[in-house]
């Protein structure tokens, strides 16, 4: 696992808890591999929020890539790190959607816009 080390990331929540529809198991994997793959391409900014409606969201800057395809991303061995200097084998967003798939989740939505990329999944809510 990767540590935040110099990173402080912003985390957002609302007051009320949230619960979660799913396994525990794979409800921790999906955040694990967003968290994982954040800080891997992150240089200095990571924003991590989560609303009553169970959108999970994770915003970081991505200065050391620049051509990526927000409609790949989820695709299996895709890699925006053509040099794959970063250790990546391109599974962990790939997995991330099959993940939702068997809890009935979904990728929300996927945006980069000034070199922050967005990922928001929706979980299902109780």
């Amino acid at each position: 696992y990767y540590e935040f080390g110099e990173i402080q990331p912003i985390i957002q929540a609302e007051n009320a808890p949230v619960w979660i529809y799913g396994n525990n198991l794979i409800c921790k994997r999906i955040i694990e591999n967003l968290i994982v793959n954040a800080l891997r391409y992150s240089d200095n900014y990571i924003e991590v929020s989560i609303n009553q409606k169970g959108v999970f969201t994770i915003k970081n800057s991505t200065k050391s890539l620049d051509n990526i395809d927000v409609n790949s991303l989820f695709n299996k061995f895709y890699t925006a790190d053509k040099s794959r200097n970063k250790g990546s084998s391109g599974l962990g967003l790939y997995i991330v959607k099959e993940l939702l798939k068997k809890i009935d989740g979904k990728i929300e939505n996927v945006s980069y816009e000034g070199n922050i990329l967005s990922i928001s999944i929706q979980f299902c809510v109780v």
